[in-house]
């Protein structure tokens, strides 16, 4: 795989993990004993300053790539649970407050992206969790402005 290729499919790997996914591509200059020097590869898959980094080390790109692509698929299914377990008892504790709006859930620290992939799952999450099916979707969707 060439530099370009690489860098092509860096930005895919990139797209197909998220919207503030961050990808990164080195060469490590070291050598390790006898061994040449090594392809590495970083994903930060909500972004450089808000979660941890996947790295991967490998002696081509198609193999740090690879492993990078394997490692994320395992990190996202993890971090979506999590946040729709988050938005779940953020969607509870927003309806009690009487705080039912999209807004409340930015406050909550959930951006755009977040509410818009895990609503639907959070609100049938609060509903299972309360067994009372008096969660909806309305009142964080998107509102016209008119």
């Amino acid at each position: 795989m060439t530099i370009e290729q690489a860098r092509a499919e860096g930005k895919r790997l990139r797209k197909e993990t998220g919207p503030d996914a961050y990808v990164s591509l080195s060469v490590n200059m070291a050598t390790y004993g006898d061994q040449t020097p090594v392809l590495s590869g970083s994903l930060y898959t909500k972004g450089i300053a808000r979660c941890d980094p996947i790295t991967v080390h490998g002696d081509t790109y198609d193999e740090v790539l690879n492993g990078l692509r394997a490692k994320a698929a395992s990190a996202i299914r993890k971090e979506q649970t999590e946040t729709i377990n988050r938005m779940a008892g953020e969607i509870i504790s927003l309806w009690y407050e009487g705080e039912r709006s999209r807004q409340a859930l930015i406050k909550a620290k959930f951006s755009e992206a977040e509410i818009d992939a895990h609503l639907d799952a959070a609100v049938n999450l609060a509903n299972d969790m309360t067994s009372t099916g008096q969660y909806t979707n309305t009142p964080f969707e998107h509102q016209s402005e008119e």
